[in-house]
């Protein structure tokens, strides 16, 4: 096997995020303990390692460290957040100038997602506000949480009308509806799952699976029709990606589909779709051991009274979300 590209600059160091550039794969963004770092990536480059002159060294005065970035559509900027600064800082990539976006409220931020058309930004605090940026004039909403739970995870929907996300030890989903090009959404966040752990039976005959918790990442696909979640180290089933289906009209619902189980008991990490894949979704899993497994989702559109459900003892917790179906081959 040939060595793989390393990316080394004394800087880099106490990394806490990455992102590649949208529709581009020599541009990668690295969130660390100094700043944003910006690699130039020559992927015909048959030498393994890269010299500082590969990498530019974004800084802001106090906004370290990142912890969280976004790119927008275009890759002409980018946005991130550090959990020790209240502020949002938007850099403009081309020129190298950083902005701050100005807050006082909720503490640092945890947690940036831009929509994908660009016109709207997520800022979740540490303190369990959500904003949700536009970005024309960088003007903003605000939700409160009154548990003061940090928003863990958050994806948006393919036209960025719907915001579904998942707070910190909470297993539940919850998404805000918006319209047009305005940041002004629905008055509270809508509960549209419950993912309290429960039990799964397939067709195995074995005991049933216990599965559900709170959501340590999660990845929507392209067409809106798909939900990948990873459960936290402590949740049952935390050893599953569960997939789940949605269908977005004038709100979101959340209905039951399967789940992936890596090879040997081992732990998936991360998960994220393909873009504008055909006929279906196809599923990216990072796991624990450093795998890497794609699954092909192949889409069927059954209705909801034809899926078949599983008896469960009674001893053990229900919800509609887990209890009913499991696909082996179609999602």
């Amino acid at each position: 096997m040939e060595p793989g590209i390393v990316l080394r600059d004394r800087d880099q160091s106490l990394v806490t995020c990455l992102q590649w550039a949208p529709h581009a794969n020599s541009l990668l963004a690295v969130g660390s303990k100094v700043g944003v770092l910006l690699w130039f990536v020559d992927p015909s480059q048959p030498a393994c390692r890269f010299l500082t002159s590969w990498v530019r060294v974004e800084t802001s005065p106090g906004h370290v460290p990142v912890a969280t970035i976004s790119w927008s559509p275009c890759a002409n900027y980018l946005v991130s957040g550090s959990p020790a600064d209240t502020n949002l800082v938007v850099w403009d990539v081309p020129m190298g100038v950083a902005t701050r976006v100005c807050r006082t409220e909720g503490g640092g931020v945890n947690l940036v997602a831009m929509a994908p058309r660009g016109g709207r930004v997520l800022a979740g605090s540490v303190g369990g506000v959500l904003r949700v940026w536009e970005t024309g004039n960088w003007t903003c909403e605000k939700w409160t949480n009154t548990s003061e739970a940090r928003c863990q995870v958050a994806c948006w929907s393919p036209d960025g009308d719907f915001l579904l996300f998942a707070l910190h030890g909470d297993p539940a989903l919850y998404y805000l509806c918006f319209r047009g090009n305005s940041t002004a959404g629905s008055v509270s966040a809508v509960k549209c799952a419950d993912l309290s752990p429960c039990a799964y039976r397939d067709d195995s005959g074995h005991e049933p699976i216990v599965v559900g918790g709170a959501v340590q990442s999660m990845a929507w696909d392209s067409t809106g029709e798909r939900l990948a979640i990873i459960f936290t180290e402590e949740s049952p089933g935390h050893n599953l990606v569960a997939v789940l289906r949605t269908k977005i009209s004038t709100v979101v619902e959340v209905l039951p589909g399967g789940y992936v189980r890596g090879e040997g008991g081992d732990i998936p990490q991360m998960v994220t779709f393909q873009r504008n894949c055909c006929h279906g979704a196809l599923l990216a899993t990072a796991w624990l051991s450093g795998r890497v497994s794609f699954t092909p989702l192949l889409f069927t559109h059954l209705p909801s009274s034809l899926l078949p459900s599983f008896p469960i003892p009674p001893s053990l917790h229900q919800s509609q979300l887990y209890s009913t179906y499991n696909e082996p081959e179609y999602y």
